[in-house]
């Protein structure tokens, strides 16, 4: 699944990417859910996660809109 070194082409198609509010060491693995892992900068697409395991990661800062969206507008 993602790794340390995602694209940042893949986080615009996304337009979500893992940050990291705890702090933790680069390359440290932010969270993870079954065989995928997330790293700090990775794209990030639920991969069949519960709606609400998505949402409490958004309110928790973990998973943050992409800085650069290319093109799309916010309304998108």
């Amino acid at each position: 699944m993602p790794s340390p070194d995602a694209q940042d082409d893949d986080a615009v198609m996304f337009r979500y990417v893992v940050a990291n509010p705890y702090g933790l060491p680069k390359g440290s693995r932010i969270f993870s859910w079954e065989e995928d892992e997330w790293f700090e900068g990775d794209p990030f697409g639920p991969s069949g996660l519960p709606a609400d395991f998505v949402e409490w990661l958004i309110e928790e800062g973990v998973i943050v809109k992409a800085a650069s969206t290319r093109g799309a507008s916010e309304a998108d």
